[in-house]
């Protein structure tokens, strides 16, 4: 579990392909590579990974071919979002997160307004019913509240505003028009999905 919050940039250094899986080696802070161990799950742009290599630069870890359909594509010298698994005594600053990647969304729009910017991306049409007006969300790992959600010649968008201190401190300040996002919905919503399907189904 995560909470939306990171804690470091990283920068992908290599990406080797094994089978259908790839091992990607990232570097990162000394004091952020002091903290994580072998074992630990770390959010890499809001993926949920293993650790399973590290030294005093950088680590390791897999992702597999099932989790690769689902997420936009890494690439050699990209920066990412780093974040350490939740644990029993942090702060929930953010929003619960669980690190599986729901779909990809596209970077149509980026506005700078009174130093804050305004990010306006299109999500697949499905996320729609996971997501309410002031309700959370994550793009790539980082915990955000929508400010509008829209549709456009059938097609769903949502705005968000990236305030200066998360601009800064995560990979937003190098993200551009056309790129694209990972998407993970608040869980909750899939869970009260469920419950009200099987209601149906029952009565």
């Amino acid at each position: 579990m995560f909470t939306g919050i990171i804690n470091n940039i990283g920068i992908i250094t290599k990406i080797k392909k094994k089978n259908k899986n790839i091992n990607i080696n990232i570097e990162a802070q000394k004091i952020f590579i002091k903290n994580i161990k072998l074992g630990d799950s770390i959010s890499i742009n809001g993926v949920c990974t293993t650790i399973f290599k590290k030294n005093n630069i950088s680590f390791n870890i897999n992702i597999s071919k099932e989790t690769l359909k689902k997420i936009k594509i890494f690439n050699k010298f990209e920066k990412i979002n780093l974040e350490e698994a939740l644990t029993i005594n942090k702060k929930i600053n953010g929003h619960l997160l669980s690190g599986h990647i729901d779909d990809i969304g596209k970077i149509k729009n980026i506005q700078n307004i009174n130093e804050s910017y305004k990010f306006i991306i299109k999500i697949p049409n499905f996320i729609k019913n996971y997501i309410i007006y002031k309700g959370s969300i994550a793009i790539n790992g980082v915990s955000l509240t929508i400010n509008k959600i829209f549709n456009i010649k059938k097609k769903n968008y949502i705005n968000l505003n990236i305030i200066p201190y998360t601009m800064n401190n995560t990979i937003f300040k190098h993200m551009k028009i056309n790129d694209n996002v990972n998407i993970e919905v608040d869980f909750f919503s899939k869970y009260i999905e469920n419950i009200i399907y099987y209601k149906k189904i029952i009565f």
